[in-house]
């Protein structure tokens, strides 16, 4: 003791108090993310299987005759995984645009839907 004053080491009740409270928001803020996190990686799924279905089906129509384009479209439908796809085309000089529509389950506003239909569009020219 030098002067009256007692020198202490560590920390005082006060810094480990502010220290435990800023260590539970930080875990309580990566909990909460987690459902987040959680739903994000399973709409990146949905959109990945749905893009793959959408792809197998334009390049199904890519490969086919292009005078049967529209009698194939009016009587195929494609499916791959949870997902459907219907397509209907319009012929307009060399080029024939194909709608593909795919239903399958989504998120959207907030909430799952087990049947959200998605349109894509493709041209094919006459070979």
């Amino acid at each position: 003791m030098r002067g009256g004053h007692v020198q202490r080491e560590g920390f005082s009740l006060i810094e480990v108090m502010v220290a435990l409270v800023m260590l539970t928001l930080g875990v309580l803020a990566m909990a909460a993310s987690t459902g987040y996190i959680t739903t994000q990686i399973k709409i990146a799924e949905l959109r990945t299987e749905r893009m793959a279905a959408v792809h197998q089906a334009a390049e199904t129509l890519r490969a086919s005759d292009y005078d049967a384009l529209s009698s194939i479209c009016d009587t195929a439908s494609y499916a791959m995984g949870p997902f459907s796809v219907q397509c209907s085309a319009s012929t307009a000089g060399d080029l024939t645009t194909v709608q593909l529509v795919s239903s399958g389950p989504s998120y959207v506003s907030g909430s799952w839907q087990t049947s959200w239909p998605d349109t894509f569009q493709i041209t094919i020219a006459e070979p």
